[in-house]
């Protein structure tokens, strides 16, 4: 066996244990989807209010009604989302209890001991928190529904809670004070009720100024209130009238290529992908020494555990020195490190094929003037109603855990014009580039070598899915991956998988920042 192998042998270990510990973590991580599910029925909520304003039209009461009685939905969203962070709470608890109770050997087995527990502990936090905020929603949705009596019982349950954090239970007294008999108003109501966001402000503001008799201070409130609807109501259209559109279209454009490969058989759009072909002058070996040594050694080890903590302290001292905002600097930090990730990578992978230079011309093939473009809209048009499709079925299978994307609710929640910028060249230009190079300009055609290409399609695209680290993503990233795959198998042209890549990644962050800003 040569050193090579053993080396490669031993990384791929190292490798698969990090991967598969990252993975299984992300189970007890919320996935985004769910908290984008609840931030869409807490925007609905503003149009309840909007259709109860005086001058409302007839049209935006029917569409409230249709929408299925926002406050209602909301209840049942929250009641969910409540339940399953009670459940992940006690499998924390339980992961915690047992890794106190594993037997140590050694001063190493310790301190990877003692690390699980602090990761553990910290997700305790994060969840504990989190049921906090939503037991606090949930008890105002259940006052809109004059279910006053279950509104005092879940803010109680966090007043008899002794890990409810100081300034949540505050806020719960404050809460309780203002729907009991007799009314009870503290002298911090004001102050305490400004710590709550959105629709829940103004439902608890609303009571305040109603109660304490502060008439204009009401009025002005639901000013605001109504504008902010408008602002929803337009967003929401936007948002719903372009996912309606793609659905639509998608679902077409796939019925119209299967049809069509009926009729034409081997002449279709889609048939024939097994006879693209790469001459590949490599092995296993180099293949897996660039996925291996090159992703996860420089890309994943070396970028992470070195090259990030420098970069976050560089940005630190110019924040300390330049005033520079703390969501540019999480920007620029994202930028820089995925860049040394990438960078990293991709120096692996040429020195690997340098001595196999020059290669055929359909190796990382990219031409502007084919059919790249065509193959590239129109496959993202096929990916958007497939891949929601599977991400809807997926959300029941892993019930809101799973994990995901990390910077999602960054983007969702960012409000500086330049961080998003940030964020937008990462995700839509680099990311996009990056990735598609390593995985399917190099990763899908060097598998053709032992695999039929369409087998080299769907096994690409799943390691794709996988190097993600979020175990509900698997699923839809997989079927986006064999997309992908697909879409650059028949054209040979990276230009088509990177459009659809970046029209994929830029179509979720515009949504994002859409919604985001509605009810701002």
């Amino acid at each position: 066996m040569t050193l090579k192998r053993i080396f490669l042998i031993g990384l791929t270990a190292i490798a698969l244990l990090i991967m598969g510990t990252d993975l299984i973590e992300s189970f007890s991580k919320p996935q985004f989807n769910s908290r984008l599910a609840l931030y869409e029925s807490d925007l609905r909520l503003h149009l309840a209010e909007y259709k109860e304003a005086p001058g409302s039209s007839p049209s935006l009461k029917q569409l409230v009604e249709d929408s299925g009685a926002p406050i209602v939905a909301a209840s049942r969203a929250y009641t969910d989302a409540r339940q399953q962070v009670q459940s992940s709470l006690k499998t924390n608890s339980a992961k915690i209890d047992e890794l106190k109770a594993v037997p140590i050997t050694t001063s190493i087995a310790q301190a990877k001991n003692n690390d699980a527990i602090e990761t553990a502990k910290g997700e305790q936090a994060k969840q504990q928190t989190n049921l906090e905020d939503l037991t606090i929603r949930l008890g105002i949705l259940q006052t809109r529904q004059n279910n006053v009596e279950s509104a005092q019982q879940l803010w109680t349950s966090l007043l008899t809670d002794a890990k409810t954090s100081s300034q949540t239970q505050q806020l719960a007294t404050t809460l309780s004070g203002l729907w009991s008999e007799p009314i009870q108003v503290s002298t911090t109501a004001a102050t305490d009720l400004k710590t709550l966001e959105g629709w829940y402000r103004f439902a608890a503001l609303d009571r305040f100024y109603e109660v304490t008799k502060k008439t204009a201070d009401r009025a002005q409130l639901q000013a605001k209130e109504a504008a902010t609807a408008q602002n929803v109501l337009v967003k929401l259209g936007i948002t719903g009238v372009t996912t309606t559109a793609s659905i639509v279209t998608g679902v077409l454009l796939f019925l119209f290529v299967g049809i069509q490969r009926l009729v034409k058989g081997k002449d279709a759009w889609i048939a024939g992908l097994d006879e693209t072909t790469w001459t590949v002058p490599w092995d296993w070996e180099d293949t897996w020494l660039v996925m291996v040594a090159g992703f996860f050694l420089v890309g994943q080890l070396l970028v992470g555990f070195i090259i990030a903590p420098v970069i976050r302290s560089v940005l630190l001292a110019l924040k300390d020195q330049t005033g520079l905002s703390a969501e540019i600097a999480q920007g620029l930090g994202v930028l820089g490190t995925y860049g040394a990730l990438a960078g990293g990578a991709l120096t692996v992978l040429y020195f690997t094929i340098k001595r196999y230079l020059p290669l055929e011309k359909n190796w990382f093939s990219f031409n502007v003037t084919g059919n790249g473009l065509s193959w590239g809209f129109g496959g993202y048009l096929v990916a958007f109603p497939l891949v929601l499709g599977i991400s809807i079925l997926n959300s029941q299978i892993w019930q809101g855990q799973g994990g995901s994307n990390p910077l999602l609710p960054i983007l969702l929640e960012g409000k500086d014009p330049i961080a998003l910028a940030l964020f937008f060249v990462t995700t839509a230009i680099a990311a996009p580039i990056f990735e598609e190079l390593l995985f399917r300009g190099f990763l899908l055609p060097s598998l053709t070598r032992y695999v039929s290409t369409s087998n080299a399609v769907i096994l690409s695209g799943f390691i794709f899915a996988l190097v993600h680290l979020s175990l509900s993503e698997v699923l839809p990233l997989t079927v986006l991956g064999i997309l992908l795959g697909f879409v650059y198998a028949r054209t040979q042209n990276l230009l088509a998988s990177m459009l659809l890549h970046s029209l994929w990644n830029s179509g979720t962050l515009i949504s994002l920042f859409v919604l985001g800003s509605a009810g701002k």
